[in-house]
Formats: C-alpha cells, sequence, structure tokens
C-alpha cells in the first residue's frame, strides 16, 4: 500500500479529548527573584496572575516573603451578623432579648470594635478591660453607661467572642475564666430610694388630678408591684373585677407588646390583698376601674392606651408635682412596693410571689435594709409588751 493513502498518525489532544481540533492550553506565568534564586507560579487566568503580581511587588518592597501564604484579616464587623445570627438560631430568645443584642452591638460593640482585627494581640484581657474603662468614663470622656447597662451589654460581646473561638479565630474568650475582669456598683440608697406610704397615697391623689384614668394605672401598679411595662400592658382581659385581680400576661415597651421580662413574672396579683397605702384608698381601686371611659369593647385591647414617653416625662412628673414629692422613676412605685409590705414583716414569699420576682434572694439581698428594720421594730414591739406586762 503507498504510504500517502496510509492513516495520518493520530494527534494528541487536551486532557479527555480524542476527536476534533486541537485546542491548546493557556497558562499564565508569574516570575520573580529573591536573593538571585528564581521562582515560578501559573495560573489559569489572566486576571488571577495580575493579582497575585502586584501581591508579590507589594510584598517585596515591604520586606516580605512572597513564597508565604497570604493570611486574609478578619475584622470584628465581619463576625459580628453571623455570631448574632448562630446564637438565635439555637435558642428560643424573647423579643426584646433579640432587640438588646441588636441595639449592644449597634450602639457600642461595633463603634468601638468594628475595625479590629480578630486576633490574640487585638481581644485580650486588657482589651476588653479598657473597653469597660471607657464605658465607665474612666478614661477622661464622658460617662456611657451605668453599671447595670453594662452588665447586660457585656453578654452580648461574650458571645460574639464564643463564635469567634469556634471558628477558630481565637483561642479563647477573654472574658471567660481567670477572675472578674471589673467590679459594678452595688444597689445603694442612690438607686433604690422607694416613696413613703404618706408621699405614695399623695402621689396617686395628684395622678388622678391630672387625669382619672391615669390616676387608675399609678394606683394599681403601686398596689400591685407591677414594672412600668406590665401596667402599660395590662388588656381589658386581665383585669378580673369580680375577683378583684390583675392578670399580668405582657409588657409593652417600645411601641410594641411583648412578654413579660422574665417567665416567673407572669402571675395574678390581688388588687386589695397586699395594701400598701391604707385600706380605704386600696379598695376605691375597683370603683375607679368602673368609671374608667371605655374606648373599645375589644377584650384583647390595652387598657391604657400610653406610650412610655406619654406616661413617664410627662403625667407622671406632674403628677409628683401635684404631690410636691421628689422626683424619681417610676419603677420605684415597684421597690416601694416591696420595701413597704417587708418592712411590716409580710411573708417574704407571698411578696415575691405577688411581685414576680425569680426568686426570694433577689429581694433578701436588695431589700435587706427594709427587713432589718421589720424585725427590729418587731423586737422593740415585743420588748415593750413585756415591759407593760411587768407594769401590770
Amino acid at each position: 500500500m503507498d504510504s500517502a493513502q496510509r492513516a495520518a498518525p493520530r494527534r494528541r489532544l487536551a486532557a479527555g479529548r480524542n476527536v476534533g481540533p486541537c485546542v491548546p492550553r493557556r497558562t499564565w506565568w508569574v516570575r520573580w527573584m529573591i536573593q538571585g534564586q528564581r521562582f515560578t507560579e501559573g495560573y489559569a487566568t489572566e486576571q488571577e496572575a495580575n493579582v497575585r503580581r502586584d501581591q508579590i511587588s507589594a510584598l517585596i518592597t515591604l520586606g516580605g516573603d512572597p513564597r508565604r501564604p497570604v493570611v486574609t484579616k478578619t475584622r470584628f464587623k465581619d463576625v459580628v451578623t453571623d455570631a448574632l445570627r448562630s446564637y438565635q438560631g439555637t435558642r428560643s430568645l424573647r423579643p426584646a432579648t433579640v432587640e438588646n443584642h441588636r441595639i449592644a452591638v449597634e450602639r457600642h460593640l461595633l463603634p468601638y470594635f468594628g475595625e479590629y482585627i480578630v486576633d490574640a494581640d487585638h481581644f485580650d484581657r486588657a482589651a476588653i478591660r479598657k473597653f469597660i474603662i471607657h464605658l465607665r468614663g474612666g478614661d477622661g470622656t464622658p460617662r456611657i453607661l451605668a453599671d447595670s447597662s453594662i452588665k447586660v451589654m457585656l453578654p452580648t460581646l461574650s458571645l460574639v467572642l464564643d463564635h469567634c473561638v469556634e471558628a477558630k479565630l481565637l483561642l479563647q474568650n477573654p472574658l471567660r475564666g481567670s477572675g472578674a475582669l471589673w467590679r459594678a456598683e452595688q444597689p445603694g440608697e442612690d438607686i433604690i430610694d422607694p416613696f413613703t406610704p404618706d408621699e405614695l397615697k399623695k402621689i396617686i391623689r395628684g395622678a388622678y388630678e391630672v387625669d382619672p384614668d391615669f390616676g387608675v394605672l399609678v394606683q394599681i401598679v403601686a398596689q400591685c408591684g407591677l414594672r412600668p411595662g406590665e401596667g402599660l400592658g395590662l388588656r381589658r382581659c386581665d383585669v378580673d373585677i369580680a375577683k378583684a385581680e390583675v392578670n399580668v400576661r405582657g409588657s409593652f415597651s417600645r411601641r410594641r407588646m411583648g412578654p413579660t421580662k422574665t417567665r416567673s413574672s407572669t402571675r395574678s396579683v390581688s388588687l386589695t390583698d397586699h395594701v400598701v397605702v391604707d385600706e380605704a384608698l386600696s379598695r376605691s381601686i375597683i370603683p375607679r376601674i368602673k368609671a374608667m371611659k371605655i374606648t373599645t369593647m375589644d377584650p384583647e385591647e390595652r387598657l391604657f392606651p400610653l406610650t412610655a414617653v406619654q406616661y413617664w416625662p410627662r403625667r407622671w412628673k406632674r403628677s409628683l408635682d401635684k404631690a410636691g414629692v421628689r422626683y424619681r422613676k417610676p419603677h420605684m412605685l415597684r421597690h416601694t412596693f416591696a420595701s413597704v409590705l417587708l418592712s411590716r414583716g409580710e411573708n417574704i414569699l407571698e411578696v415575691q410571689e405577688a411581685g414576680g420576682w425569680r426568686s426570694a434572694t433577689v429581694l433578701l439581698t436588695t431589700y435587706a435594709k427594709w427587713i432589718k428594720a421589720a424585725k427590729r421594730d418587731g423586737a422593740s414591739n415585743i420588748a415593750s409588751n413585756r415591759v407593760n406586762l411587768r407594769r401590770v
């Protein structure tokens, strides 16, 4: 057979191809020299090669070694969103808790730590302590947060740092272990400053002068030991006039209804049994509730259609002015409820249940002053009775 008629040798084509025209593969090479040694790297696209070339030029200019891998620095603001999403996705959180985490991140953590690189050099115990000093105004700047607010905000930072540990960006969370980083101010008389029974009577009367319906709100909050949000969150169906009690099932804050602060705060409280003021004023609450203006017959609607702004700075301050009583926040009505009852020697477990505190330990630590006063008064009464018995 003639050689021209023989089949042409099969061409070697690109991998995976055995038919068709040959498609040449192109590789973009980046070459550089360090200390007399030549190095070469190949890339599939021109864009990747150009990016690597610029990196190598910058590293050589700064005295670095292009043979070492480029480490990407992760900033705090790049991980905080994923940390919150992961935490909220694995736990059953109340809406108020989610909102508190968001506020802590946006107002305090991101402005301070946002550009910090997440590594052991930037996030150690010294850095966290410096942040706390900054919040307390210890670095010469005005104080940003009270100690009670810092205690609420630091768990948000801790959960973000826990996420960084899980992502292997940190070896450990500097907020955990090795002792306390700081000590918060202990509640004192400047923080817990309850009203006296006489002041409370004047405040209730002053509130009725400002607005009869607002007076009902103040009297219910005072006599039942409610938080301001719990009082604003009372619905028409929560008030049982026949049983003379209120059912605390929610709280109104930030212009929306939500659950109570804790699960133990869900409770039923008598309107007349826990008498903080005199019995006649206490029992007058029932006819005053019946005389309230009815805006809607829907039992699910709030009994007091006020916002926190309308309650606190406006009507509340006017009530105190009419009563001639020094200004204190509405939450002090709750402290008054506990302090007055404990100073009279009431059963601490009954007071805890009525006020919805998590445990009696809170009452023992926070209101120990009034419990001691009750014991002292009781002891003096017993001693005087003994003296009278001897004289007879």
